[in-house]
This record gives structure tokens, C-alpha cells and sequence, in this order.
């Protein structure tokens, strides 16, 4: 996570992972339509210092590597967000 300097994403999952995204002070995010065109932006960029809150699917659609999982605001909570990332 220390070489990431952007993150793409939807809104909503960038606010359900706020407390995550907290953590990081200096990264900064890249609002998208959705999150998988975040996921798709990022596979396409193939840049090391970029990442993109999506899904497990979608990591395997677009053969993404998964650097952190589970990093949702709630532990509990039905939507599982991830950090994905070029392998």
C-alpha cells in the first residue's frame, strides 16, 4: 500500500471505506461511474502506483492482483470491497 498514490473508484465505495483510506493521507482518489470501471481504468493503466477499490470478481476478470482485503468501514458488512491492483 505504501507505493500506491491513487485510488479509482465509485463514490459509495470510497465512502464505505473511508476509515481504510484514512490510513493513507496521501493517496489520492479518481471518482469513476462505477467500480468496475475503476477495476477495468486500472488493468488498462498498468501503472504500480495505481489501485482500484473493486470486487473479487472483478480482480479475476481483469486479472488483478489483490494487495488488501476486506477493508469496508463495517466488518460485517454484505458488500466485500478490496484493493486491486496490476499484477
Amino acid at each position: 500500500m505504501k507505493k500506491i498514490k491513487l485510488i479509482y473508484s465509485h463514490i459509495e465505495p470510497i465512502k464505505q471505506c473511508q476509515l481504510f483510506i484514512n490510513k493513507f493521507p496521501l493517496l489520492k482518489i479518481k471518482y469513476t461511474k462505477s467500480s468496475s470501471e475503476a477495476v477495468k481504468k486500472i488493468s488498462k493503466k498498468k501503472k504500480k502506483y495505481i489501485a482500484a477499490i473493486g470486487n473479487k470478481e472483478s480482480s479475476l476478470l481483469y486479472n488483478l492482483y489483490i494487495l488488501k482485503e476486506n477493508i469496508s468501514n463495517k466488518k460485517n458488512n454484505q458488500t466485500l470491497f478490496y484493493i486491486l491492483k496490476n499484477k
